[in-house]
């Protein structure tokens, strides 16, 4: 029987051996406001979104 390599623990957990603290992640499908960089700059600069998840191809949501 083979054991696992984690143990039931994050990789961070692993790494730096204490619980990561996740309480700023944000609930999938919540109220944001997303950053727009159209119009001119006395418009508002945010328009209403649903966050969705991490961007893999950048360091964005």
């Amino acid at each position: 029987m083979a054991t696992h390599v984690l143990d039931n623990k994050t990789p961070y957990e692993m790494l730096y051996k204490k619980v990561p603290n996740l309480k700023h992640l944000p609930v999938w499908d919540c109220h944001v406001k997303v950053h727009s960089t159209n119009g001119s700059k006395l418009n508002m600069c945010a328009i209403d979104g649903r966050w969705m998840g991490f961007d893999h191809n950048s360091n964005g949501h």
